[in-house]
């Protein structure tokens, strides 16, 4: 009776061990970035920012896609044109909260508020975080690692962490008002923990969904840890079952090797 009690014990505790991670205790998660670089330029820019302007935040419930808008403390809410970083440039961060890598967000701008109506003399061209390409705005070029074709527009971002490319595609018109819809395409995936910066022309209203690589709407995905609760529940409940099946021996459980 000794041994079943011991061996009872020793099963829960492994079941509770299998559940943490699950429940994202003792489990390995990457810190993700709160803010973006600090932005500071020359001609056009007409101030200085230690954070962004907005904050994007992707996160998950039961599998679903959810995107939050927010601002940094030192900014106010809405943020005023002096939270950007000249008349026609904000610095937008995303901030990856999810268990999986996002490869696509697309967003619309309020109306009458464009956020993809670039003007070249004030893009992130003028500052410190200025992207490649910089002498080519308008032309076409093809994304390192994705190798799609994308026009160059001067506010191109990056992944913070790995430096990969931060892209617009698919730019039209949304709630009425031109150049307010488009994708913001993340060369090679944003992955979970990582937050990447880019710039608009003006605030985002929000995003209308996370895409796939191609710019469809992905609505949800499955949860590791979810998955991995349910198969390790399912194990345990068999190796339980067997014990309580096996034959018994002059009251005493037989042992298994």
């Amino acid at each position: 009776m000794l041994v079943f009690s011991r061996r009872w014990a020793l099963a829960l505790a492994a079941c509770a061990l299998l559940a943490l991670p699950a429940l994202g205790i003792l489990s390995a998660q990457p810190a993700a970035a709160a803010t973006c670089n600090a932005i500071t330029g020359g001609s056009g820019v007409t101030s200085t920012l230690s954070d962004c302007s907005e904050i994007l935040t992707v996160t998950q419930t039961g599998g679903n896609f959810n995107v939050a808008v927010s601002f940094p403390s030192n900014v106010s809410t809405p943020p005023s044109i002096n939270n950007g970083f000249n008349a026609n440039g904000y610095l937008i961060g995303v901030v990856n909260n999810t268990g999986v890598a996002i490869q696509d967000l697309q967003l619309i701008g309020f109306t009458g508020s464009p956020i993809f109506n670039i003007v070249p003399s004030e893009t992130l061209c003028a500052t410190n975080l200025a992207p490649g390409n910089c002498g080519s705005i308008g032309g076409t070029t093809t994304a390192p690692i994705n190798l799609k074709t994308y026009t160059i527009t001067g506010n191109e971002g990056k992944i913070l962490g790995n430096g990969n490319l931060v892209y617009f595609t698919s730019i039209g018109s949304g709630n009425a008002t031109a150049n307010n819809f488009g994708d913001v395409v993340f060369d090679g995936g944003l992955p979970a923990g990582f937050t990447a910066d880019f710039a608009l022309t003006n605030l985002a209203q929000g995003a209308v969904c996370v895409t796939d690589i191609n710019g469809n709407c992905v609505t949800t995905v499955n949860e590791p840890a979810t998955i991995f609760l349910f198969g390790s529940g399912l194990i345990a409940i068999l190796a339980m079952r067997r014990r309580w099946q096996a034959p018994r021996s002059r009251g005493r459980w037989i042992r298994w090797e």
